[in-house]
């Protein structure tokens, strides 16, 4: 037993310094972005472009919490790749959205149309996890929602 206590004496703050690391990457991402949002995929319609050289992904992200900014209830957010027939698309870059997945996206609007798109590629969108053990949802670096909320706004406000 004492074994197992002097492990996670030794582990826990190698831990939290990475949480602190990868926490302020996140930090320092959400500047530039006019809206962070938490919020579910409602829907993902992939279409080809107007010249047909790329698929496009429209997805509909209905928003339930605003770490910062705020765009209403359901949000129009375009990100690049996907499947039109039997024909695909990825961009290496890019994130991706299921219907039905729980994440945190830092969005930045569009200056083609009305719309967003995610801020930083792939590490502009943090999914959202359930800790097994006490069942708070978590994101990016091992954060709950509220304590990624609190760095993101020390001064409390949201």
């Amino acid at each position: 037993m004492k074994s197992i206590a002097l492990l996670l004496a030794l582990i826990c703050p190698f831990a939290a310094a990475a949480a602190d690391v990868g926490a302020e990457k996140f930090v320092t991402l959400a500047a530039p972005a006019d809206v962070v949002a938490l919020g579910t995929c409602m829907t993902a319609d992939s279409a080809w472009d107007e010249q047909h050289r790329l698929i496009v992904t429209t997805v509909k992200f209905h928003a339930t919490r605003y770490l910062k900014g705020a765009a209403g209830g359901t949000l129009t957010v375009r990100v690049l790749g996907g499947t039109v027939g039997n024909d695909g698309m990825r961009a290496s870059h890019a994130a991706t959205l299921g219907v039905g997945e729980e994440a945190l996206l830092f969005l930045r609007r569009s200056q083609f149309g009305p719309y967003f798109v995610i801020w930083g590629g792939v590490d502009g969108k943090m999914p959202v996890t359930l800790d097994a053990l006490t069942g708070t949802r978590r994101v990016g670096p091992g954060l709950s929602v509220d304590e990624f909320s609190r760095r993101l706004n020390p001064a409390g406000a949201q």
